[in-house]
């Protein structure tokens, strides 16, 4: 089991609300499970494996010794933070677990990230929803992770605890309850807070060309240098582009997103990229296969700059037989 841990430790992205609703039946619903506009996969390449106390590195570290009280030591930026985790089991033989991983983030959140991995008798443990403290159950679409995002009080000051249960579901006869707590950390001084207010020309958007095929482009604030782009690609195969030098980082288990990265300078008059997907149904039985659904720069989601972004989908998959 320790095994598949770290094979599904990683995050991303955050995964969006479709709606509340208070009966596990709506998880059945087939409008539910098609209506991707607002969900998010997580991205497994936000994890790094460097571990270190120095507010200006690219590294996640486990709460552990993180001291409240020394702000200048112990914060959080935009490319660090400190981590909790927690795992258990779902009450059915040969079903797997779950597992959480959370931390406050420097835009004044507290992520939630859930796995759900499966054991030996070889089942997509798909999740289907959460609830918070005892709250109405927030169905989502079938996915192996979610990501909850919940905004810290406009008054929270570092040493503050936050305590709160969230109980995620796999059908209506199996659900976990994590019962978390988090003592909140100051943000870094380091003037970087992921965001740019004075920035009002940064965009963000896609056309589609034909078929699969889509033209991303992205128009920064100004020019830069040696960055990363990502896009997250849950279900797809494979991928081809006019564009060289992008790579695919395929996840390693089943459910976990494929990763699209490419690095390089960026003109201030912005950059388009064509590229054209692959779908992989075979990774979703719900009848769709989601082809993309973030697109990062340095590690900070662009996919809101425009409300128009919606998720990519094919849904002309077969459905579950």
């Amino acid at each position: 089991m320790e095994k598949q841990l770290f094979k599904l430790a990683g995050l991303v992205i955050s995964a969006m609300l479709l709606g509340a609703c208070s009966q596990l039946a709506t998880f059945e619903n087939e409008d539910l499970l098609t209506n991707q506009e607002a969900a998010s996969i997580m991205d497994p390449s936000t994890f790094t494996s460097g571990f270190g106390f120095d507010p200006s590195s690219n590294a996640r570290m486990l709460y552990g010794s993180a001291d409240c009280t020394n702000e200048e030591t112990y914060c959080v930026s935009s490319s660090n933070y400190y981590y909790k985790t927690d795992d258990k089991s779902w009450n059915a033989p040969g079903l797997g677990g779950v597992y959480l991983e959370y931390y406050q983030n420097v835009a004044g959140e507290l992520v939630y990230s859930f796995d759900s991995y499966k054991n030996n008798n070889g089942k997509d443990p798909n999740l289907v929803g959460y609830s918070i403290d005892g709250g109405d159950i927030i169905p989502v679409s079938k996915s192996s992770t979610i990501t909850v995002t919940i905004p810290l009080e406009e008054d929270w000051e570092p040493c503050d605890e936050v305590e709160r249960t969230i109980t995620v579901y796999r059908n209506s006869q199996h659900s976990l309850s994590f019962t978390t707590s988090y003592t909140l950390l100051a943000v870094c001084d380091d003037g970087d807070d992921g965001t740019n207010e004075d920035c009002e020309v940064e965009e963000f958007y896609y056309n589609q060309v034909a078929g699969f095929t889509y033209d991303f482009t992205y128009i920064p604030c100004e020019a830069l240098t040696g960055v990363t782009l990502k896009w997250t690609s849950p279900h797809i195969k494979g991928f081809s582009s006019s564009t060289p030098g992008i790579i695919a980082n395929k996840g390693k288990a089943k459910g976990s997103p494929t990763v699209l990265s490419w690095t390089g300078n960026v003109p201030a008059d912005g950059i388009t990229f064509s590229i054209t997907f692959d779908p992989e149904c075979a990774q979703n039985n719900a009848g769709f296969a989601l082809l993309w659904t973030d697109f990062k720069v340095n590690e900070v989601s662009k996919k809101y700059l425009n409300s128009d972004n919606i998720n990519i989908l094919n849904t002309n998959c077969p459905g579950k037989k």
